[in-house]
């Protein structure tokens, strides 16, 4: 039951600013239902292996967790997305992990695309709007994706690096304190 009201009350976190513990909140309680989930099936078994004339219906934790999935999903994107971006624009650009970053983005833009279509059908316009939020900065990083990979390949050489700053007409080399920003 109380798993139940955690679940179902979800709805009233709306503040994007509080990411990092709504997503912590979210992850707890997908872990709970994910163990209430779990523990069904291995009574359902014993109940089967006894040949237990009337099998325990455990549908609606099944349906508790379908119905969480989307503020998981809404939430623990956010938390990825915001912290990612930040680090990738603010730390060593030496440190940039372009399979990582290509990842995150491609999954960002996909669970983003869904979470849009949940949400879309409910009278949540703040949810919607982080939702939206979220997407739209995805939308707009994705074209600094093949930059990334190309400039943190392997084969980036320092007459690469010279050949791209004679064609910017500035220099730029990757150097302490150099950023993706």
């Amino acid at each position: 039951m109380e798993l139940e009201n955690l679940s179902t009350g979800f709805k009233q976190y709306q503040d994007g600013d509080a990411f990092e513990e709504v997503s912590n909140m979210a992850k707890n309680i997908m872990s709970r239902i994910e163990e209430a989930v779990q523990y069904a099936k291995k009574i359902n078994n014993k109940e089967q292996l006894v040949e237990y004339e009337e099998i325990s219906d455990y549908t609606s934790i099944v349906q508790m967790q379908k119905d969480f999935k989307p503020y998981y999903e809404l939430w623990t994107t956010v938390e990825t997305w915001k912290k990612s971006h930040e680090s990738w624009l603010n730390d060593a650009f030496d440190e940039l992990d372009s399979t990582q970053v290509e990842e995150t983005v491609d999954n960002s833009n996909k669970v983003m695309a869904q979470v849009l279509r949940f949400f879309r059908d409910k009278d949540l316009p703040n949810i919607l709007k982080i939702a939206e939020g979220i997407k739209d900065a995805v939308e707009e990083f994705k074209p600094q994706v093949p930059i990334v990979i190309a400039l943190r390949t392997d084969g980036m050489k320092e007459r690469h690096w010279e050949m791209l700053s004679e064609k910017i007409g500035m220099k730029l080399e990757p150097s302490e304190g150099f950023t993706f920003k």
